[in-house]
């Protein structure tokens, strides 16, 4: 498997190319489904990163909050998908997070919003920088348990 990224506007569009679908989801499914579960996580957390851009357009008080109980990735059994629809899914929903950011105004990317767990300001280059890096930790992770069953 080969990861390339994409950087746009600071957020990572990560594609995620297999060598073959079957030897991905037997690399997936069969020895490591921790992958498959922070696949959906980054999956299920896109109409947050999502719903934080247009915190920015609309200059709300405050950034949308956060399941920090990730009840939504819980709760979805991503274990039981093929591992093709969830990096399908998440490469679409992704695409249209970047959509979205290249259609705004450049000043918004200087607007400071406050984060609700942070208690700080954050501009919108900073919250996109930050989904880069969650980006990251959860795609090195999935790097690594896909290597491991090879």
């Amino acid at each position: 498997m080969k990861i390339k990224r994409f950087i746009l506007a600071g957020v990572a569009l990560i594609a995620i190319v297999p060598i073959s679908a079957a030897g991905l989801h037997q690399a997936t499914s069969s020895a490591c489904p921790a992958s498959q579960k922070r696949g959906g996580h980054l999956l299920d957390l896109e109409p947050l990163w999502l719903a934080r851009v247009d915190d920015y357009v609309a200059a709300s008080d405050q950034l949308t909050v956060a399941d920090l109980k990730n009840r939504k990735t819980d709760e979805a059994n991503h274990n039981a998908r093929p591992f093709e629809q969830i990096l399908t899914e998440f490469r679409a929903a992704r695409e249209r997070l970047l959509k979205r950011v290249g259609e705004l105004d450049a000043s918004l990317f200087a607007r400071y919003i406050s984060h609700p767990r942070l208690k700080t300001p954050m501009r919108l280059a900073d919250h996109l920088y930050f989904v880069a890096e969650h980006d990251d930790h959860h795609l090195a992770r999935i790097w690594e348990l896909v290597n491991a069953v090879r």
